[in-house]
């Protein structure tokens, strides 16, 4: 099988891994999660060892951005670095790099967004004013303390 082919290859796991990965983050099974990480990891280490992408490393640096999972750099991200490189790339691969990239970024933002939505709890929990502003309602509706509810009527 040619480097090509292991490249592409490699690019549909990692596809269906990242499709799965936001599937699972969504549902926030954590127990896929882990074991799809497991899975991401020895498609990853192919893509930082191979010949393809070393050759590419030393022409053109590869931005690194932070990743919430805490996978090293992407190897989409290196397979685009290659373009101008003496290693011919595919419409194929460069495609499905591209796609992979934009998987792994849309699971990058829920992941973000899951993390603020809890450390925006945990403040609040943790607060010293969160217990001054609880709101308690009465029997009738209104607020414990005398500030009556305002709301529209709706006909």
């Amino acid at each position: 099988m040619s480097l090509n082919q292991q490249v592409v290859q490699s690019l549909r796991k990692l596809e269906l891994l990242l499709e799965r990965e936001f599937v699972a983050l969504k549902s926030q099974d954590l127990d896929d999660f882990d074991n799809i990480q497991q899975q991401k990891a020895p498609i990853l280490r192919f893509f930082s060892e191979s010949a393809f992408v070393a050759s590419s490393a030393a022409d053109e640096p590869v931005s690194q951005t932070a990743h919430s999972s805490g996978d090293p750099t992407l190897p989409e991200q290196q397979a685009d670095s290659t373009a101008s490189t003496s290693n011919p790339l595919t419409p194929e691969l460069t495609e499905l790099a591209r796609h992979c990239q934009t998987l792994h970024r849309r699971n990058e933002i829920l992941i973000n967004r899951k993390l603020e939505a809890v450390r925006g709890a945990l403040q609040a929990l943790q607060s010293p004013a969160h217990s001054r502003e609880v709101e308690v309602y009465d029997r009738l509706g209104k607020l414990a303390g005398g500030h009556t509810l305002k709301r529209p009527i709706v006909r």
